[in-house]
């Protein structure tokens, strides 16, 4: 019996000695990835920072059992959207009615005759969310514009415009924006592109104070070693560079794989990395890039 009460307390006390050690906080990715979508689907709505410079990305993750339209949803979610929670501008949902004339391809957006962004540096942020938007979220390559029914929306730094056309923006950096000093960044495009993703890699280790950026790359890549093949990315890492195994190097290793991506670029592969992995990430392996940016979760 006592050899029995001694190993039961011995296994008694191992468990609670295990539970009471302090575990490192395990690292999370910020982005989304291909197999978290599973059957739903991604939307993404672009939204502006506290002080409307920069547009930024923000993407949920959709169950959609009845299999809804990529407009449907949109329509339904931008009500749910917390961007005062996210410490950026309280945008959404915008006041408009969005319709989808399939035949055509075309979106129609038609404003209420006192609509608010018709003026200053709203007409501009109007526009450019529109297109940010339907380019995320679609295929669509003409928006129709309409006000009360009637076609066109007049813009005061611009005149009246009757339609857009969208075309999918590439070959931008990623750069880190912290919103009311908030420890965890959000990943955002730089507003120039970049002719070659050499170029964009060198731009994110800058700051960009007059748009509040952040650099973003924390490894000391050898940009001559940098190589592309079968639309996967190479680089190497210096050998003195110094990785930390931390929240902020794992977000930089994300900039790099969103960065990637606008290149038309689908896997990373980081060669003589001091550590092997970063969280889920292991460098030696080809890690494909996210679908979009950015994930955040709507309460229902």
């Amino acid at each position: 019996m006592r050899k029995n009460e001694t190993r039961a307390n011995k296994i008694t006390m191992s468990s609670i000695e295990k539970h009471s050690e302090k575990r490192a906080p395990e690292l999370m990715k910020s982005a989304v990835y291909e197999e978290e979508v599973g059957n739903g689907k991604v939307i993404t709505y672009w939204i502006p920072d506290d002080q409307i410079q920069n547009l930024i990305p923000v993407s949920m993750i959709i169950k959609d059992p009845q299999n809804k339209s990529w407009l449907d949803l949109f329509n339904e979610q931008m009500e749910r959207l917390n961007e005062d929670g996210w410490g950026l501008t309280d945008y959404y949902p915008i006041k408009a009615k969005f319709s989808l004339d399939k035949k055509n391809q075309t979106l129609d957006v038609n404003v209420p005759s006192d609509h608010p962004y018709g003026q200053g540096a709203a007409n501009e942020k109007f526009i450019d969310i529109l297109k940010k938007d339907i380019a995320s979220n679609s295929n669509l390559k003409k928006v129709r514009l309409f006000t009360n029914g009637k076609p066109g929306i007049e813009f005061g730094n611009y005149g009246n415009i009757p339609e857009l056309t969208i075309e999918p923006e590439k070959n931008h950096a990623f750069l880190f924006y912290y919103p009311n000093k908030n420890e965890s960044p959000f990943l955002v495009p730089t507003i120039e592109s970049f002719k070659t993703i050499k170029d964009a890699l060198i731009a994110m280790k800058k700051d960009l104070p007059d748009y509040g950026l952040k650099k973003s790359m924390m490894f000391e890549l050898q940009e001559k070693d940098l190589a592309v093949r079968n639309k996967t990315l190479h680089v190497s890492v210096k050998k003195d560079s110094k990785i930390k195994d931390d929240q902020q190097t794992l977000f930089s290793y994300e900039a790099l794989l969103l960065t990637a991506k606008e290149f038309g670029l689908e896997k990373v592969v980081i060669n003589d990395a001091p550590l092997k992995q970063i969280g889920p990430f292991h460098f030696s392996e080809e890690n494909k890039v996210p679908i979009a940016p950015n994930l955040r979760n709507i309460d229902y």
